[in-house]
């Protein structure tokens, strides 16, 4: 959510294309950027279950033609998975239990 209300969020072109996407959703309403949060949170969490290639190809700055969602899913994740989260993601988890164990 803090990101939906940062000045860089705000005024970056870094976040031109999610801004475009989401601006009609996140002015709906006081409370509509927490339910945003909680519906791309779960949208994430099914990613890293069901495609974690995508997660893996988005986390290395590539796009896989996935339509024209992807563009600020994309970049939306990178940003939530900066590399300043205090545990990794599933998919990390899983990749590095397979160095260990496989």
């Amino acid at each position: 959510m803090d990101l939906f209300r940062s000045e860089r969020f705000q005024t970056t072109s870094e976040f031109e294309k999610v801004r475009s996407v989401l601006q009609s959703y996140l002015g709906s309403g006081e409370s509509a950027d927490y339910q945003l949060a909680g519906q791309l949170a779960d949208i994430f969490d099914q990613y890293l279950v069901y495609r974690p290639q995508w997660i893996d190809a988005w986390q290395e700055g590539k796009l896989l033609g996935l339509g024209e969602d992807e563009v600020w899913q994309a970049q939306l994740w990178r940003y939530l998975d900066d590399g300043n989260q205090s545990a990794p993601h599933r998919v990390a988890l899983w990749e590095k239990a397979a160095i260990v164990f496989g």
